[in-house]
């Protein structure tokens, strides 16, 4: 259900400024298709925990473009719910479906492969990614004691009283800048060094190439020992 806002626009060429608030798998298909002749590429515009299981199954490969853990999860189980096994207890390579998980975060990114039954799954590798620190709400109000209190106390409790409704977008550089100002101005009332613009960002083509070696796996009757990776 991701639609487009501001800040995706310049991440990408895909989108436009006139797609603000459109469905970002209709518009992203739509110039595809005008781009590249003779792709055919249908839309889905909803939550993918409402599709059937066997809708992911008509896929040779799945690509990760998702922004929350759990939705990661989520995939990721339907992928390893279609692994079948031989009488050796070795993955049949025709039921194994791959997967190209990508990701962006400021101005860091990753991109991995993961076939099921041959390398560890999204939930095998989950503690790669750090828990989220929580930091007492009492000590971020009234004794800040590190820039990440006073990033914090900006981005947690300030942000909300003076933007009412209105969602922080660790993306979007007027908010990463409004959260910076309020951070600095808030450590040096209280006398704490270290607050930069690139640490607010730090708190707040790899997946092309990967699919497109994996559409060459994937048809093949043997399975690897070997992957992509990066």
């Amino acid at each position: 259900m991701d639609t487009i806002e501001i800040s995706n626009l310049n991440r990408q060429f895909l989108f436009r400024l006139q797609d603000v608030g459109k469905s970002k798998a209709q518009v992203a298909a739509k110039r595809v298709m005008e781009r590249v002749s003779g792709v055919n590429i249908t839309p889905h515009f909803c939550r993918i925990e409402d599709k059937e299981i066997n809708f992911y199954n008509d896929f040779n490969i799945i690509v990760l473009g998702l922004d929350s853990i759990e939705a990661r999860s989520y995939i990721n189980s339907v992928a390893c719910s279609f692994l079948e096994f031989d009488s050796e207890d070795n993955p049949i390579p025709e039921t194994i479906k791959p997967m190209v998980d990508g990701g962006t975060e400021g101005f860091k990114g990753h991109a991995r492969v993961i076939l099921p039954g041959m390398t560890p799954c999204f939930e095998c590798t989950i503690w790669l990614f750090p828990p989220q620190v929580k930091y007492p709400l009492c000590t971020l109000a009234e004794t800040p004691r590190t820039p990440a209190h006073c990033i914090e106390y900006a981005h947690l409790i300030k942000w909300s009283e003076v933007h009412s409704g209105k969602e922080f977008d660790p993306d979007d550089p007027e908010h990463m800048q409004w959260v910076y100002t309020l951070a600095l101005k808030r450590a040096e009332l209280f006398g704490i060094a270290g607050v930069t613009y690139s640490l607010t960002q730090v708190f707040e083509f790899s997946i092309l190439i990967q699919s497109l070696i994996l559409s060459v796996f994937s048809n093949s009757r043997f399975a690897l020992d070997i992957y992509p990776s990066t």
